[in-house]
């Protein structure tokens, strides 16, 4: 079930980056029990570390998308994250890589896009399209980091290890490796407008204030037309009025 709240999101001023960076695992594991979406000041971000909320999140680039400024790729580089759904980057691999898939069966050389279209069981091609994003993005650091942390799994517990030498258990290897440290641990996304789950789980008092007195436009526009806001959010959403600048101030000249 995806997580709801009736307000902004708790915050936490206590997590440090250091904590994040030094055991991530066991902090997520308790945000996901105590407080699922979370306002984390030392790093500026909201968390979400549930499941459904991150799925939704990520199935939703119109309301969450991945152009976020702060990345660390848009700061060092001046170029965005691969990680997205929502940009034109992708739709200009795509052609790239349906224009060179020809010339590698038609040439073929050991390179790991031709490995994969011309592999006797082939995998989907959105799926060969997905992987060599992936490779382009970082698919240099995270065969290295997947094999050393392979490697120090099974050399700091030689029972492992010789139970792999004597069942050849190295497909199971690689895939526990990935259940055991995550290649990715954090995917940032901007909130650009509320969405219809975001606000009905919240109670929204909106304040109309103008110059002008209780009398036609007030009467017969203004009160029509938020009285059909309301009812379009149901509960959610109220519209208080306040005619004649009864809030204070000095109407317009």
């Amino acid at each position: 079930m995806m997580t709801t709240l009736a307000k902004l999101a708790p915050s936490d001023d206590t997590t440090t980056i250091r904590q994040l960076s030094d055991n991530p695992h066991s902090i997520y594991r308790r945000l996901r029990a105590e407080a699922p979406v979370l306002r984390v000041r030392s790093v500026g971000k909201t968390m979400r570390t549930k499941a459904e909320d991150t799925t939704y999140v990520q199935d939703n680039p119109e309301f969450f998308p991945s152009n976020d400024p702060q990345t660390p790729m848009e700061q060092s580089f001046l170029s965005h994250t691969l990680m997205r759904k929502d940009d034109a980057a992708n739709a200009e691999m795509d052609a790239l890589f349906e224009r060179v898939i020809p010339r590698q069966l038609a040439d073929p050389n050991p390179t790991v896009l031709l490995a994969m279209v011309n592999a006797e069981h082939p995998i989907a091609k959105s799926q060969t399209l997905a992987n060599m994003k992936i490779a382009v993005g970082g698919g240099v650091n995270e065969p290295r980091d997947a094999l050393l942390t392979i490697l120090y799994g099974l050399l700091t517990n030689p029972d492992q290890l010789a139970e792999c030498r004597e069942n050849t258990l190295w497909t199971v290897v690689f895939e526990e490796r990935g259940r055991w440290v995550a290649p990715s641990h954090v995917s940032t996304r901007l909130v650009t407008a509320m969405t219809p789950a975001m606000l009905s789980a919240q109670d929204v008092t909106l304040r109309l204030h103008q110059f002008l007195p209780p009398l036609a436009v007030s009467k017969l526009i203004l009160k029509p037309w938020t009285a059909g806001v309301e009812e379009a959010w149901g509960e959610c959403i109220k519209i208080e009025h306040y005619d004649a600048m009864a809030l204070g101030g000095t109407p317009p000249a």
